[in-house]
């Protein structure tokens, strides 16, 4: 019985590549200088596609068959479970930049709390203390997202177009990625600077501006 399909492509990339098929038809079937590792097939209408699969395994030399369909269900089901994994580490990641943030902040409250006193004292409003605030998280802050985007984001996209030409799929890093290296620490360090702020006003006055050295 004949089996009717037509080759509509020869793929000769193995690497990053979701049509990977197998090693062995490498060393029976070539194309000049290029190992084959994978055909591109459409069936007649007429054609059983369960039926073709099962006499091709008879073929020698062919180990493994990819179905289209069967691989793009598998594909979407790696990228969502992919992305659900993805939003836990994220989440941990913001968790513990968040303790990480909030310790800083209420240190350098507490090492710079005789000077807090004094601005209070002085008459200074809540909105200009926390304004010095967050410029002092931010002395610390700025640099890291400044070598993130100088130096992380570069780095994975470069990365990321090593296999741009074997991909299957066009590897885009864009605008979120940019603003997540950004916004989220900047947003953390706003959270912290007004967490600092409640500290700084939930001291007593007088102890905060007596001198910090005794004797």
């Amino acid at each position: 019985k004949e089996f009717k399909f037509n080759i509509v492509g020869i793929h000769a990339e193995l690497v990053t590549t979701p049509h990977v098929t197998l090693k062995a038809v490498q060393n029976v079937i070539h194309n000049g200088s290029k190992f084959i590792d994978g055909l591109y097939i459409i069936l007649d209408e007429e054609a059983n596609k369960d039926e073709l699969i099962e006499k091709i395994y008879d073929i020698d030399n062919i180990e493994v068959i990819f179905d289209a369909e069967e691989m793009n269900e598998k594909a979407i089901e790696f990228i969502d479970n992919f992305a659900v994994v993805l939003q836990v580490i994220v989440f941990y990641t913001l968790l513990v930049s968040f303790f990480i943030v909030f310790y800083n902040s209420i240190m350098n409250i507490y090492d710079n709390n005789h000077e807090y006193g004094i601005l209070r004292s002085l008459g200074y409003s809540k909105r200009k203390i926390f304004q010095f605030i967050l410029f002092q998280n931010l002395l610390q802050g700025v640099l890291p997202i400044l070598f993130a985007l100088i130096f992380t984001y570069p780095l994975t996209f470069v990365m990321g177009q090593i296999y741009a030409e074997d991909f299957a799929l066009e590897i885009i890093i864009g605008i979120p990625a940019i603003l997540m290296i950004t916004i989220a620490p900047l947003i953390l360090y706003l959270l912290g600077s007004i967490i600092g702020l409640r500290t700084v006003y939930k001291q007593n006055l007088y102890e905060q501006v007596q001198t910090r050295f005794v004797g």
